[in-house]
């Protein structure tokens, strides 16, 4: 009976033994499954060493085998992906006339209207990030180049001489102009350009036309004449003066230009300040004559005599197109630092017992507007605190 006892138990023991050891043995894990519809892996062309070295504008990029045509453009897009560690979740190209393209990264796309367009990539990955590639003007389809003309009016005059531009198209896709009126380009997608000739000359004007079939420029030599101004003209550097915060008491500077542009004197016969707060601001000199071409420089001085915003306006009375020219002047001023109450309340120089007995003879009163020089804390009370404090700078 006691040996089939013990058979029953060693069998017990066998069985939880493996049971046991199939628990804790390892499994394999699953690998998930990735579908076409939730990822697309592209090749890496060509393969750098990692992603997070380069900026994303150079793990993805693309580009189409041709980018120039004639009546219609047939091409074919690459979408290219330098990191093997990106994937793609999902991509879209957009070539610009309003056609796109979600399933293949290398598709063949047809133009069929002449223009110049820009084409665009976006990326999602499957880390969340959008990758957006954009190349402006990529394609160009045309069947000729531009032929422009341009006119002026005026052609001359006086400085400052306005002038407008405008372009005569004879045929051909524009989709912007170059001008080059003086030194300075301007860029516009308009057929007319509003420009200002400052400087008195004679001035060349070139016209560069970008098409669908290229680019073609003309230049008219010596086509503008600017003469110099029959009168002094007043350009003032702002039209506003803020000071800076100023103490009570004490003073700051700005100053501002008058700049004559013109070919006779400009004389500022009277200057003069006005506003609310007019006695905070002077103004310095009264007068200017200024030589065509020259400056004059005219100095503001702020002196507040109580705290906040003051503001006023210096008026200039001049010879020039739209006298009286106007100003405004704005400052803030601001309170002293507070200093602590000093134990010398005599003034003598020296804490002594003068100081002492008027010390005592205020001890323990309510402080007022008279005694609150006793009150050295600054607690609203004259007491033993106080005492202390004084005690402390007695003798010196």
């Amino acid at each position: 009976m006691k040996r089939c006892w013990l058979v029953v138990v060693i069998i017990e023991l066998i069985m939880f033994y493996a049971v046991e050891v199939r628990s804790q043995t390892p499994q394999p894990t699953p690998t998930p499954s990735l579908t076409p519809s939730t990822a697309v892996v592209l090749q890496p062309q060509p393969v750098l060493p990692s992603h997070s070295n380069f900026p994303d504008s150079l793990t993805v990029d693309f580009y189409a085998t041709s980018t120039a045509g004639q009546k219609t453009l047939e091409t074919r897009f690459f979408m290219t992906v330098q990191d093997p560690q990106l994937r793609v979740r999902r991509f879209e190209f957009d070539f610009g006339d309003g056609g796109k393209e979600r399933r293949d990264p290398a598709p063949v796309y047809e133009y069929t209207r002449p223009g110049i367009y820009s084409v665009a990539l976006e990326v999602v990955a499957e880390d969340g990030r959008v990758i957006r590639i954009v190349k402006p003007d990529y394609i160009r389809v045309g069947d000729r180049l531009p032929q422009i003309d341009f006119s002026a009016e005026p052609m001359s005059g006086p400085a400052p001489l306005k002038i407008i531009f405008k372009v005569i198209n004879i045929g051909g896709i524009v989709v912007r102009y170059r001008w080059l009126p003086d030194s300075v380009m301007v860029t516009t997608a308009a057929d007319s350009l509003l420009y200002t000739y400052t400087q008195a000359g004679i001035y060349s004007v070139t016209l560069t036309a970008v098409g669908a079939g290229g680019e073609v420029t003309k230049t008219k030599k010596n086509f503008i004449v600017v003469t110099a101004p029959f009168l002094p003209v007043a350009v003032f550097s702002a039209a506003a003066v803020v000071a800076d915060s100023t103490t009570i008491g004490s003073v700051s500077q700005k100053t501002f230009n008058i700049s004559n542009v013109g070919s006779a004197d400009l004389i500022v016969s009277r200057i003069v300040v006005a506003g609310a707060d007019v006695g905070e601001f002077k103004i310095s000199p009264d007068g200017l004559n200024i030589k065509p071409g020259s400056t004059g420089l005219i100095t503001v001085t702020f002196s507040p005599t109580s705290r906040g915003l003051k503001s006023a306006a210096v008026a200039m009375i001049h010879n020039a197109p739209g006298s009286p020219s106007v100003v405004t002047l704005i400052g803030v001023g601001v309170e002293p630092p507070s200093r602590p109450p000093s134990a010398d309340f005599n003034g003598s120089g020296q804490v002594g017992f003068d100081d002492f007995f008027l010390f005592a003879a205020a001890f323990g009163q309510p402080v007022t507007a008279v005694n609150k020089k006793f009150d050295l804390n600054q607690d609203g009370v004259i007491d033993t605190l106080d005492f202390f404090i004084f005690a402390e700078k007695f003798g010196k």
